[in-house]
């Protein structure tokens, strides 16, 4: 890793979502809860990454975390959860 790239930290508020995932309108598919787009940060799109998706979702007691979903429109791709 070059010196000019190194390392770089955020904490989740600091990271932003980007559309359509940052829009409510984008999660009624899944979910009834106005919230949840707030709550959803482009972790890949702030840090540049390419490889590879990376998001966060952080939420409260009673609060969704995971939508109920299937990857079969987005191409069938397989999702890694780690809940923290």
């Amino acid at each position: 890793m070059s010196a000019e790239r190194g390392w770089r930290t955020a904490r989740i508020e600091e990271i932003p979502g980007v559309p359509p995932a940052s829009e409510p309108a984008y999660w009624q598919e899944w979910t009834e809860d106005p919230g949840y787009a707030s709550r959803w940060h482009s972790v890949r799109e702030h840090f540049g990454i390419e490889a590879f998706g990376v998001n966060a979702c952080k939420a409260a007691a009673g609060e969704e975390l995971v939508v109920p979903h299937d990857e079969s429109s987005f191409g069938g791709q397989e999702e890694l959860y780690a809940v923290v």
